[in-house]
């Protein structure tokens, strides 16, 4: 399991047994996990826990997985929360959005 840390593949399997708090705060690292080996139910939910902790803060990071893997009801909670934020987001990370998602959450 190369590339992964041994925290990341533990909380992954721990939660694949039953253990669903394994991976709270750790979703990232976990989500890329799930990716690489096509572990779909934990794929889910890290999708899950993204909408639920989604915020101006980390909305960047989890409208790029939201688009990358068309996640729809991911995709719909990062606009409002862009749409919301428009007048506070951090200008550089916005323009490193791709022109599909301006698009998208700008001009609905």
């Amino acid at each position: 399991m190369e590339g992964f840390d041994a925290d990341t593949i533990s909380s992954s399997i721990d939660f694949c047994y039953g253990n669903k708090s394994a991976i709270v705060r750790k979703e990232f690292k976990v989500f890329e996990f799930a990716e690489k080996y096509d572990i779909y139910v934990l794929k889910e939910a890290c999708c899950h826990a993204f909408e639920e902790n989604v915020c101006k803060e980390n909305v960047f990071e989890i409208v790029q997985i939201a688009y990358s893997h068309n996640f729809e009801e991911l995709k719909e909670k990062c606009k409002k929360v862009l749409a919301e934020n428009k007048g506070k987001l951090d200008l550089a990370k916005l323009n490193g959005l791709s022109k599909n998602v301006l698009i998208d959450v700008f001009c609905i």
